[in-house]
């Protein structure tokens, strides 16, 4: 009884904390998957899956108590440091310090705090609402910044007067918070200014050599003519070749990224969709990370959320710093997002190493803290070449962009389901208002702003580091996304119509010295077709590396010395899954049907409990794929139902919001890029040909 007399706020702290664990508990609950919601899954977690959500409420249980209990520390010296006998005096310690870092979490993240505050509606929302739009911007410093001098005057006051004894315990308990802040800020500084020092003693950069640097600047759901809002990548664009018609072969993360790495069509390489089994995407040689490390290059990708498909896929890379997903995966990560009380301590990087299911939330995608990543593994690189890998996952949706960049193009008034956010629900319930549209949009253009201020802080550096010149950058996308123009909907995947989802941006800015014998590269822009799939070999030829054999890509290096202005490519691409069938979009009427994603998926138990599809739905799903060709100027798009093949032919030039179908005016022009279209489907060995469809081999 006496220790607890000696230490109030310490176990005021730890009881706090532990009634707001339950409260966040009681608070939240349910379980979904791709923004579908299934009471089968729900029963199957609390079921089959319950010692997984045990371990991760215990995890989270402690994490509540050692927050608790170092504010609730933090207290007692507040109180004994101003010999305070005032009865509250610990308390209202406690709940300041408590509500300074629940402002700034929501203030910075709200889309983690929807469903706990704004969703719930009245009051709930109001309060989110003014934290985050009616504070003005000083406010939640200026808290900060007053508990910091009160706790400093504090501590003063308590060294002065306290006995030895107790005086050590609080040193040692403030200085080992201090440490680690302090050790993490020091060792990476301490790694970049290795990188940049040279034998010598000088500031001469180490990797200013011969062989150069290799940068790609990935984004997710990155649209070709979002390139003109940015001025960070326009301004780098100044200094590089742009090449305007460049074609994703699925829009989708996982296959185009192996398309990216490999030179390869998904028809060659075999991943069709986002849920590829362990055998569907073994190892394969060749791929440009492997290249490259074979080479003596020091090869690291970096991702958030969408980028799982570098832990799932071994191309090569040294380092992978990439979420990895699987069940459980899922289960951690709703059994964290619940607890919006413990999220605004952890949302950060230090809290992305004790939740890995941090770095897997669509909610907080944000992309300075990759940018971090991503200049951490070029500092260690040291004296090698560096091909680094980033993909920012800020742009796809729930296009959740961290402060002030959700509040920069959208409208304080508006007062809808999509403030913050937009959650991936896919469902006859979204009926869209204009005002719907135009905050959807605001939040997309606030998510590019972000990631262009993130890719601007990454050029700042290497530049800074003498590395910008004898680094070849590249600025690309998985693929692009639709946000409700021309009846299209919003998201990627789904259809081939219009450009806004299959054209993704290309930016390659060259080292300042081109290779010997060769012309000099200037900045010019392209406007001829080209490919995911010629990445690889471009960057390849660039270093006189013979492309590995089995790709479909080809160099884009005559374009970029200028040598051709159009190298007669053509562009192929085709639909991924369709992950619910209630939407009431034009292309569920264009298609064969199948289950949503929660009736085609299931949990692979021999490995890893990862999420793949079901092996009697595999074929279904590649013969249901749109697919299209693209010659630069004319589009053929074949959608396969079950009462017959439909095409569509569209004019791109005199057309470019596809509004007119052509396939039944140019009938020779149909049978020409059909004959080019089946060809490529034939590039797949497990099917044939049979009326049109692409049915399975017997």
């Amino acid at each position: 009884m006496q220790r607890l007399k000696k230490y109030p706020g310490f176990i005021i702290g730890i009881c706090l904390y532990g009634l707001l664990f339950f409260v966040a508990l009681i608070w939240n609950a349910g379980f979904s998957v791709m923004g579908v919601q299934n009471a089968e899954i729900t029963k199957l977690v609390l079921s089959s899956f319950w010692p997984y959500v045990l371990l991760a409420q215990i995890k989270i249980f402690a994490a509540y108590l050692i927050i608790g209990a170092v504010i609730g520390f933090s207290a007692d010296v507040v109180v004994c440091g101003f010999r305070s006998r005032f009865l509250m005096a610990g308390p209202a310690w406690i709940a300041g310090v408590t509500g300074y870092f629940l402002l700034a979490g929501i203030r910075a993240y709200p889309q983690l705090y929807t469903e706990a505050l704004y969703d719930r509606g009245g009051l709930l929302r109001r309060i989110q609402v003014v934290i985050t739009h009616t504070l003005p911007s000083w406010f939640i410093p200026a808290f900060g910044i007053i508990l910091l001098l009160i706790i400093c005057a504090a501590l003063v006051s308590y060294f002065s007067r306290a006995p030895f004894r107790r005086r050590a315990v609080v040193l040692v308990f403030f200085g080992l918070i201090l440490a680690i802040v302090a050790g993490r800020s020091f060792k990476t500084a301490r790694i970049m200014s290795a990188h940049t020092r040279g034998t010598d003693g000088s500031t001469a950069t180490v990797n200013a050599l011969p062989v150069p640097n290799i940068l790609i600047l990935a984004a997710d759901s990155l649209r070709n003519d979002a390139i003109a809002d940015t001025r960070q990548v326009q301004e780098m664009s100044r200094d590089g070749v742009v090449f305007q018609q460049q074609y994703t072969s699925l829009p989708r993360t996982f296959p185009a990224i192996i398309s990216l790495l490999t030179g390869k069509l998904p028809v060659t390489h075999g991943v069709r969709h986002m849920f590829p089994s362990k055998n569907d995407r073994d190892h394969r040689a060749g791929s440009l990370p492997d290249e490259l490390r074979r080479r003596g290059y020091a090869t690291a990708a970096v991702s958030d959320f969408a980028g799982d498909v570098f832990s799932r896929f071994s191309a090569g890379f040294d380092t992978v710093k990439a979420p990895y997903f699987n069940f459980v995966t899922l289960i951690n990560q709703r059994s964290l997002e619940i607890h919006f009380f413990l999220l605004p301590f952890v949302a950060n990087s230090f809290g992305r190493i004790l939740f890995p299911e941090l770095k897997e939330s669509a909610a907080n995608g944000d992309p300075f803290l990759l940018a971090d990543e991503a200049m951490h593994e070029i500092a260690v690189a040291g004296k090698k070449p560096f091909f680094t890998m980033v993909f920012f996952s800020t742009l796809h949706f729930p296009y959740a962009a961290p402060d002030p960049y959700y509040r920069a193009h959208t409208s304080a008034s508006y007062s809808g389901r999509f403030k913050y956010h937009k959650p991936p629900i896919l469902d006859n319930s979204e009926h869209m208002t204009d005002d719907d549209i135009r905050q959807i949009r605001g939040l997309y253009r606030g998510a590019l702003d972000a990631y262009d201020d993130a890719v601007g802080k990454i050029i700042a550096f290497l530049k800074k580091k003498n590395l910008y010149d004898n680094t070849l950058i590249i600025i690309t996308a998985d693929h692009g996304e639709n946000l409700y123009e021309n009846n299209w909907h919003i998201g990627h995947g789904e259809h081939l119509r219009g450009n806004h989802v299959v054209n993704v941006p290309l930016i390659i800015k060259f080292p300042k010295s081109s290779p010997v014998g060769c012309p000099a590269i200037v900045p010019h822009t392209i406007t001829s077709v080209t490919r995911d799939i010629d990445i690889e070999p471009t960057l390849l030829d660039y270093l006189g590396i013979s492309p590995p054999q089995g790709i479909d890509g080809t160099s884009l290096m005559p374009l970029a010395f200028g040598e051709q202005s159009d190298m007669g490519l053509t562009a192929f691409s085709e639909t991924g899954i369709w992950f619910s069938d209630l939407t009431d979009a034009f292309y569920q009427k264009e298609r064969i049907m199948y289950p949503d994603i929660t009736g085609l998926s299931r949990i692979d138990f021999t490995y890893n409990l990862e999420v793949v599809i079901k092996d009697e739905y595999r074929d279904l799903i590649n013969t249901a794929k749109h697919r299209m060709v693209d010659d630069g100027r004319y589009r053929l798009i074949y959608a396969p139902t079950r009462q017959g093949m439909i095409y569509e032919l569209f004019d791109r030039q005199t057309d470019p919001s596809f509004e007119r179908n052509l396939a039944g005016e140019m009938p020779e022009k149909v049978r020409e890029l059909k004959k080019k279209l089946f060809a490529y489907m034939t590039k797949d060995p497990t099917i044939i040909m049979k009326n049109e469809y692409a049915v399975p081999q017997q």
